[in-house]
Parts: structure tokens; sequence; C-alpha cells
């Protein structure tokens, strides 16, 4: 079994992205950003159009590559 996609993975969506102190999704963006993920970060967020920095979308689409 391959986990490479999983432990070191290329691009992460954050669900719920936003700057709102406490949040999970925000946590999670920001912890990310701290450790300097090298790979394609974007936010998934309907009322937002980005977050720290980041694009966030209004939904999440899968696209296997």
């Amino acid at each position: 079994m391959d986990l490479s996609r999983l432990l070191a993975p290329t691009s992460v969506a954050v669900v719920g992205a936003t700057d709102r102190p406490g949040s999970y999704g925000g946590a999670a963006l920001r912890n990310l950003l701290d450790a300097g993920f090298a790979g394609r970060l974007a936010g998934v967020n309907p009322g937002r159009s980005s977050v720290l920095g980041v694009p966030v979308a209004a939904a999440a689409r899968c696209n296997r590559s």
C-alpha cells in the first residue's frame, strides 16, 4: 500500500477555511502556512474568496491526476 499521497501531499484543501480565531479550519490553514508547506494550498468556504492570502473556492471538487 502506497501512503505517499497521504504522508507527503503535493496539495491540500482546507474545508471551512477562515481567519476567525479558534476555528478548526483556520488553525489547519495557519499550521500549514507556518510549517512552510511547499505544495498547493486551497481553502473551501462559500463566503470567502481568500483567507490568509490563500485562494478559497465556494465548493470542493476532486481532480484526480
